[in-house]
This record gives C-alpha cells, structure tokens and sequence, in this order.
C-alpha cells in the first residue's frame, strides 16, 4: 500500500501546504508505510530537498497556478485540465488491490472538482480548511457537484474537516457524504514553564495584508517603547528594519522547529483581519496556543471563538491600534492567570491534537 500525499498547493517551504505534507509523509514512512509526496510542477529546489533529506519520493508533477493571464476563468480551466490530466495518469498507475490512498491535505473546491470528474481513483481522503461557499459562491457550487457526482458514482471518499464548526458547514454542501472532525495536524506543548513576566511578543507567519502588515510598524514601535521585546517572524523575508535597532529581532525565511520559536515569546499577538478568519483557523493563534503561550486576537474569528472559554485568549473588538494594545495592556495586568491559562490550553491540546492524532483519524491502519 501507497499514501500518495497530494497538494496542490505545494510549491514553497512555507506554510501549512509544506508543513503538513511534509509532517504528514515523515511520520506514514516512520510507521513503516510507503509514501510519495506530491507538489507543483516548479515547486521550489529547497523544497524537493526537504523531501529527500527525510527519505521521502517526491513527484513535482501537479501544474502550477502562478502564470495567470488576464481571462482567469480560461486560466481556471486550463489548470484543471492539467490536473485533471496528472490526476488520471496516477490513478491509472495504482495497482488494483494494491490498498493505495489518496491524501489531500488541503482539498480546496476546484481540486475535489477535478478528483470527481475522473473515471476511478484509490480511496480518497482529504481535509478541509474552511468552508466551501466562505470565499465565493463558485466554489460551494463546484463543491456540491463534486460531492454528488462522487456519492453517485460510489467513489470511496473520507472528508474531514480541521474543525467542527467548518465540518458543519461543510456538511451542508456534501450531498450527505460525512464530514467529520479531526485533530489539527500541527502543534506541541514546548513551554512548560508559564512565564512569571511578560517580557517578549512575538509576531509569526506570512506577514501580509490579511495578518495586519499596516499595522505592524506603529504596534512594533508602540511595545518596544513599553520596554517589551519583539521578536518578529517573517517567512516570505519582506519585514525588515534599519540598522541599529533594539528591543527587535527579526527571523526570516523557513524556521525548521516552529513550536521552538513560538515558544520564546510570552504572549503571541495576531492582528488578522477578521473577517478574513471568520470561518478559517488561525496556524499562528493555534501553535501558540499547542505550545503554551497566551495569544493576542480579533474577536469574531474561528480561533477566537473555540478558544474564547480557555483564558488564554484575549480579544479585541475594533481593528484599531489603540484596541489592540488595550488587549497586550489587559494581558500585561494578568499576566499569572493568562500565563496559568496557556499551560492549560497546552495540556488540552496535547491530549487531542498533533500530527500523530491526525495521522490516526485519517489514515486508520486497514
């Protein structure tokens, strides 16, 4: 038996597309399964590299979707095809019998489209992130095609989703297939210790405009003159500041043990766009959170809200500067009961989430 791990949106070494499969691939080849890995077609050199350092084939195979002309529903079908075509030759490779799985660690609408329009496949799985119809209408649409024409045809698919809430929705646009929960993929309690004073705040991820890239600069400067050091994570390497500095440590790029670095920090802040997050977990929020460390964040988004009960999650209500420090200052003036509450949420997490806990959900040994 083969688990052929397919994202279709594997083409840097950021982000949860390399994270998970990656993750993924290592802990199936620990556990003595065969595994290949499947990602864009120019998936980058440190990318396939990560893969043979951890004894993992990998095919750069699936097309890329970079190269967008001005027609994108032209564009849209050419990749589909594409896929399509990639998707058909893997199917037609498997050994009937053989026991192989497909895996999408990321099923996103137009790819589960793509997989229900081929003639046969191995047992599918893939996971969601958020619901279908969050960010267009296309996409529910394509979605509950995809669905149907699956459970008519009989195919063996396992939906699950990253979180109950999303399971539901996407449960209404599946044509009665399950969508089951599971444990998030990601995540390790690594500081075990709660911090007695908060005296680091870290920043983490894609620093964009959706993470609140234009609010950085002044909410940086406004904590170091607190006398708060900052770290800042920044994995594209954009973020930079002058020479000479202080109180400001900036890492870019790939960080190989992300829960170590998180874990420096006594309180993380996430200064999201919320709406952006209304129905979509938060990797940032939620390693923290796994690693023991309270969290900084807009009140209405999905982490937000299954968290909100767990003291270690204080929100703000107006995407302002002036409410965002208000939070940081309400967590500097509890910093034993927020610090106490984090080693909690860590314990939590560490009893149902993580790779393992997500390897076992989805991929049961037959």
């Amino acid at each position: 038996m083969t688990v052929h791990v397919i994202e279709p949106g594997l083409v840097a070494r950021t982000g949860h597309f390399f994270d998970y499969s990656l993750g993924i691939a290592s802990l199936l080849r620990a556990q003595g399964r065969g595994v290949v890995a499947h990602g864009q077609e120019d998936a980058a050199a440190d990318v396939r590299a990560a893969f043979a350092a951890a004894g993992i084939a990998f095919e750069a195979s699936l097309p890329s979707r970079l190269q967008r002309s001005s027609a994108p529903g032209v564009d849209d079908l050419s990749w589909a095809d594409r896929l399509h075509s990639c998707l058909a030759a893997l199917a037609a490779a498997s050994t009937a019998g053989a026991g192989d799985r497909w895996l999408f660690p990321t099923l996103q609408p137009r790819a589960f489209a793509v997989v229900s329009t081929l003639a046969a496949s191995p047992p599918v799985v893939g996971l969601v992130h958020m619901p279908p119809d969050f960010e267009s209408r296309l996409g529910a649409g394509l979605w509950r095609r995809a669905a149907a024409s699956m459970k008519r045809a009989g195919r063996d698919c396992r939906l699950l989703a990253i979180d109950p809430l999303v399971a539901e929705m996407t449960q209404l646009h599946s044509a009665g297939l399950a969508v089951a929960a599971v444990p998030i993929p990601h995540g390790r309690w690594t500081r075990r210790q709660p911090a007695a004073t908060i005296r680091s705040v870290g920043f983490f991820g894609h620093q964009r405009h959706e993470r609140g890239l234009a609010m950085l600069g002044p909410l940086v400067g406004a904590l170091r003159s607190r006398g708060l050091q900052v770290l800042m994570h920044d994995s594209r390497g954009l973020v930079g500041a002058p020479a000479g500095t202080t109180g400001l440590e900036i890492v870019h790029g790939f960080v190989a043990d992300f829960s170590e670095l998180v874990a420096r920090c006594d309180l993380v802040v996430c200064p999201m766009e919320r709406e952006r997050y209304r129905y979509r977990i938060s990797g940032v929020a939620t390693h923290a959170l796994a690693s023991g460390v309270p969290v900084v964040m807009p009140a209405g988004t999905l982490t937000e809200y299954r968290w909100r009960d767990s003291g270690a999650v204080q929100a703000y209500h107006e995407d302002t500067l002036e409410d965002v420090l208000a939070s940081i200052d309400q967590v500097l003036a509890q910093q034993a009961a927020f610090a106490q509450a984090a080693q909690a949420a860590a314990q939590d997490w560490e009893r149902q989430h993580g790779l393992d806990r997500f390897v076992a959900a989805a991929l049961p040994p037959s």
